[in-house]
């Protein structure tokens, strides 16, 4: 199965199963493949090259959409825990106010979430930084916002010692 960013805790329920047996015991032979930021995890069990992977439900739409032969078996979260963060002392209540702005985003623009935030708010005046899983250029003020699992980076940050305020998109309707 190959795992669309890298090993870490938001896979436990994938690895605890591998860890335990509990997939060997049932006859299933799971290997999990850590990914990358880039790992196109979609477009590999498109063309066959794994069987399986996690994907966003995003991408699953897409590729269905696409006339790809992919089926979603399982969903960890039943709202989309994706989400626009910013320091707590930033100006920006909601993503409308942010989108309107001209700060820098640390994201993935070619996203579908990004795409429906600019449906929603414009956001021609934004600039964007590739999101690579690193926090350092959030933490250094390079970007103003950046993408983020509600689940994941508020909780590193605020173990860094920077507070900030979460802001899901799903919360904009957005939510495959």
């Amino acid at each position: 199965m190959q795992l669309n960013w890298y090993s870490g805790p938001q896979f436990g329920g994938l690895y605890a199963p591998v860890h335990e047996g509990l997939f060997s015991g049932a006859g299933l032979e799971v290997q999990l493949v850590a990914g990358t930021p880039t790992t196109p995890a979609a477009e590999l069990v498109a063309n066959g090259t794994m069987p399986m992977a996690v994907l966003d439900a995003a991408e699953v739409l897409l590729l269905r959409a696409r006339g790809e032969g992919v089926t979603a078996f399982f969903a960890t979260f039943q709202t989309s825990p994706f989400a626009i963060i910013v320091k707590e002392p930033s100006p920006w209540s909601t993503l409308e106010d942010m989108w309107g702005s001209k700060t820098v985003v640390l994201a993935n623009a070619s996203t579908p979430r990004i795409a429906w935030l600019n449906h929603l708010y414009g956001g021609g005046a934004l600039a964007f930084l590739p999101y690579s899983g690193s926090l350092s250029p959030f933490l250094a003020g390079t970007a103003g916002a950046m993408q983020g699992f509600s689940t994941s980076e508020p909780l590193q940050l605020a173990y860094e010692g920077t507070p900030v305020r979460t802001m899901l998109i799903a919360d904009t309707g957005f939510n495959p």
